[in-house]
């Protein structure tokens, strides 16, 4: 999985390497038949900057239901693994008075994220975006008393469990929807995850986001900006090669600083 962030990295990079030449206009191109030049223009209008803080919602990545009474499982094939690293056999058939039905989630957290904006527009910008979530992840499961569930017990935690995420993102500012002041944007994105545990092997993935919010002027340069971002992408785990979608929703706020381009050329 690591391989295909890295080609997705590479390929981003060969992306803004090949829009680099095209980003400002040659001198040159833009003298008019008398030989006069007028002043050179950017395809990059604006750029902004913006840091945020707010709350990631988290969410279950390994999910297994009770099993049937009569269920027969391969021996060692009912193994889940413990943050530490270690191993716990929850048994190759229901017992009486045991566990069964293990669920792995990361809990709600903190999430911080920066972001830099280049403004094709008045309302069309890409975004490079990276962020870093903080929430406990715990496995749990559910406890059996005369083969009746009794409530969910939690098994392990990881309390130093970390989401980093960078990426892409195109996003549109609706200003024609401008109301009280607010201006409502939203926009898709794409990019790569890291999910490091404290003693488990990182687990990596690509994923896709979509997200928006509302911003608000506050003074000549700068904007208050509030937001929402849902990304999904593949969680893996150690459990039988087990693989779950995970989503992961960001509620954020924060400022951000907006300035004009004014591009600088030798006139050599």
């Amino acid at each position: 999985m690591s391989r295909r962030i890295l080609a997705a990295l590479v390929c981003t990079l060969m992306i803004m390497v090949v829009a680099v030449p095209g980003i400002c206009q040659n001198p040159s191109d833009t003298a008019d038949e008398t030989g006069d030049s007028t002043e050179p223009t950017s395809k990059i209008k604006r750029i902004s900057i913006s840091l945020f803080g707010g709350l990631n919602s988290g969410g279950t990545f390994y999910d297994l239901p009770i099993l049937d009474e009569r269920a027969q499982l391969y021996e060692n094939s009912n193994i889940v693994y413990l943050f530490n690293g270690e191993t716990l056999n929850l048994g190759e058939e229901l017992t009486v008075d045991g566990l069964t039905a293990p669920r792995k989630e990361i809990k709600s957290g903190n999430t911080y994220a920066a972001k830099v904006g280049f403004y094709l527009s008045d309302s069309f910008h890409f975004d490079l975006v990276g962020s870093l979530s903080r929430g406990d992840a715990e496995l749990s499961a559910v406890r059996l008393e005369d083969w009746e569930p009794v409530g969910r017990e939690i098994l392990d935690v990881d309390e130093n469990f970390t989401i980093y995420m960078g990426g892409i993102g195109l996003t549109y500012d609706a200003h024609n929807l401008k109301t009280f002041g607010l201006t409502p944007y939203f926009g898709l994105g794409l990019g790569g995850v890291i999910n490091r545990f404290d003693t488990l092997e990182d687990k990596t993935s690509l994923y896709f986001q979509v997200f928006g919010g509302l911003s608000r002027p506050i003074a000549s340069d700068f904007w208050l900006d509030v937001g929402v971002r849902a990304s999904s992408y593949s969680f893996e785990t150690e459990e039988q090669e087990y693989s779950e979608q995970f989503t992961n929703i960001q509620l954020t706020a924060g400022l951000t600083l907006i300035f004009d381009v004014k591009p600088i050329y030798d006139w050599d």
